[in-house]
């Protein structure tokens, strides 16, 4: 399938399907919010950063352990560089969501491309050196590295960006991820293909 068959990725509008659930579910937590104590709400949205970093990550392959996400929130990482690297992702990960959940985030549309370079920006200032860059497996070359604002050493024979990370794609002539690509700094999906590169010490990245 063609992945540009399916952009914008927006529901239809007036979705009786779609409309009702979310209105419930936004009446439930505000319902449910004035039943808590504020202190009580900022511990309930730090353990549910935590939560959603650690099923979001592994969705995407990266097993990071709750007990190291609480580690590195701690500042206490490990010494073996992959279990480091994965722990200083998931920081950077709870880091963005609670600038979000604070408000300190750009008060535009989140799915423009001002907001998904800022959220660009803020997590990959925050990421390891060794998940800014992947190798083609092909050529051994770096596709992607990412210098704190630019992405750069662009390879297009298919590859997407995803969350601060470079992988592999099946669409490789897809014109329009093409030209994003070639602009930089747009994030074109979520979750990672097989094939993703492999760094120069063995350690697999973006996968």
């Amino acid at each position: 399938m063609d992945v540009a068959t399916m952009e914008p990725m927006l529901p239809e509008q007036a979705v009786r399907a779609l409309e009702d659930p979310a209105l419930e579910l936004v009446a439930e937590a505000n319902r449910l919010a004035g039943r808590v104590h504020p202190i009580m709400q900022e511990s309930i949205g730090t353990l549910v950063r935590s939560m959603n970093c650690y099923y979001s990550n592994l969705i995407e392959g990266h097993d990071t352990h709750p007990r190291d996400i609480d580690r590195a929130l701690a500042d206490d990482f490990a010494a073996e560089p992959r279990r480091r690297a994965l722990q200083q992702e998931a920081v950077a990960h709870i880091h963005v969501q609670q600038l979000i959940d604070e408000g300190r985030d750009p008060p535009v549309w989140p799915a423009s491309a001002a907001y998904v370079r800022w959220l660009h920006r803020e997590f990959c200032a925050k990421m390891p050196e060794t998940l800014l860059w992947v190798e083609n497996p092909d050529t051994g070359g770096v596709i992607w590295h990412y210098d704190g604002e630019n992405w750069s050493n662009v390879d297009l024979s298919g590859v997407r960006e995803c969350a601060g990370r470079i992988v592999a794609s099946t669409h490789k002539d897809n014109p329009r991820t093409k030209r994003r690509l070639g602009r930089g700094r747009t994030c074109e999906s979520h979750g990672e293909q097989n094939g993703a590169g492999q760094s120069s010490d063995g350690g697999t990245h973006g996968q």
